[in-house]
């Protein structure tokens, strides 16, 4: 649920946002890619689809880089409830670790409370380690978003692991 700034700025509920690209060192092999973002307590709508195309760069071990073009797909199950999918593409068109991540929001944001959710995500393995496209391991994690918005800037805090 979007604040209503954002709802009386759009007319349709399929996005293509261009995310700018990022640079994710890695800090040895085999951990997986933690770009710095920060995610917001809001989720879509029943019915919204979202697809978002961002750019990734990464290096890693002794040397090596790459290139991703990392594809978000996200639904809205519920008004309170959406599954996000990350599918990243290496410059060769080789299909990354991918990640899948539900997210529910539990509390609305109201005119002094933060809207609050709570996520999981499941990493797969489908990327081939060997060749840097996934961690060689299926990761999970949990987080708590929180996002607050005053008139038009938004704050967004996340704590997990």
């Amino acid at each position: 649920m979007l604040p209503d700034w954002i709802r009386q700025n759009r007319d349709y509920t399929l996005h293509v946002v261009l995310a700018a690209c990022l640079f994710v060192p890695q800090v040895r092999a085999g951990i997986e890619n933690r770009p710095i973002n920060t995610d917001d307590a809001y989720t879509l709508d029943r019915g919204e689809v979202v697809v978002s195309v961002g750019g990734v760069h990464t290096s890693f071990g002794l040397g090596g880089n790459e290139a991703y073009t990392a594809f978000d797909l996200g639904l809205g199950i519920t008004e309170k409830f959406e599954v996000t999918a990350d599918v990243p593409i290496d410059s060769r068109g080789h299909l990354a670790d991918i990640a899948v991540r539900p997210e529910f929001m539990f509390l609305s944001e109201g005119e002094l409370r933060p809207a609050l959710s709570v996520a999981g995500t499941m990493k797969f393995d489908n990327g081939d380690a060997h060749t840097g496209l996934g961690s060689g391991t299926i990761d999970y994690s949990v987080s708590l978003q929180g996002s607050k918005t005053t008139g038009r800037i938004g704050f967004h805090v996340n704590v997990g692991y």
